[in-house]
């Protein structure tokens, strides 16, 4: 099987092994995976692959949260160990910008967000807030949810005044 076909390769519609199974020979496949992410997902078969796609998936679906925080811890190896034990992956990555690209690249692939260009932004401009706000000393909470950036300051700004 050629990679062209690899292409047409949808991850949402993968919900059975004979569903993956049914998207060509194993190794295109996983290496067809595996470049589209940048980096190995260390399996060693059909059913690990089915697993492993499973498990990301349901991860990015019902607890990106957990992503989130692993990411935001300050030490590059913190992050990894506790995405590692979240998503049952060993990714390598020479700084905290890089480990974001994987993960984004990951993400990217296994769920295909739907977010307009504002929602990404905002997505973003959130993230680094959070991010920004440690060298203040303000620790924020990137599961708090919904919350806007300014209900966050207010938080804060009631914590000051009062």
């Amino acid at each position: 099987m050629n990679e062209y076909k690899h292409e047409l390769f949808d991850v949402e519609k993968i919900n059975s092994l004979e569903l993956l199974k049914d998207c060509g020979a194993y190794l295109p496949l996983k290496s067809y995976i595996e470049k589209k992410i940048g980096f190995k997902l260390g399996v060693k078969g059909w059913k690990d692959l089915y697993e492993k796609i499973r498990l990301i998936k349901s991860v990015f679906n019902k607890k990106k949260y957990l992503i989130d925080n692993a990411l935001s811890k300050e030490e590059l190896s913190s992050s990894r160990s506790e995405l590692k034990n979240i998503l049952n992956l060993n990714i390598s990555a020479r700084n905290k910008e890089d480990l974001n690209k994987k993960i984004d690249s990951l993400m990217s692939f296994f769920i295909k967000s739907k977010l307009s260009a504002y929602e990404k932004y905002e997505k973003n401009k959130r993230n680094n807030f959070i991010s920004s706000s440690k060298l203040e000393g303000i620790l924020i909470n990137p599961e708090s949810g919904n919350k806007s950036l300014d209900q966050i300051l207010n938080k804060y700004r009631e914590n000051i005044d009062g």
